[in-house]
């Protein structure tokens, strides 16, 4: 029976690396098996768009008011700003 491992933040960073170099899975030298499940895993962080939707310094300071003020949840906030500009009372 085989021992699972988990694997080191070095070993994240090196896979990191020769992934990015373009390396193949089975050269890397870890089970294919994980790193083809952790690659596809974390891959998707380098897909993500930067968030943008607080640019606007009044959007944001009208975001800091709800928050600290009127004690509204970052979620509320969302869901208000995802209504559009129709629905939205921000």
């Amino acid at each position: 029976m085989r021992h699972y491992t988990h694997l080191s933040a070095e070993e994240r960073d090196r896979i990191a690396e020769l992934h990015a170099e373009g390396k193949a899975v089975s050269d890397i030298g870890r089970d294919s098996s994980t790193l083809s499940r952790k690659l596809k895993r974390n891959g998707r962080h380098t897909r993500c768009k930067p968030y943008k939707r607080l640019s606007g310094p009044a959007l944001a300071e009208k975001v800091r008011e709800h928050i600290a003020d009127e004690r509204w949840s970052p979620e509320r906030i969302d869901k208000r700003l995802c209504l559009g500009p129709g629905g939205s009372s921000i």
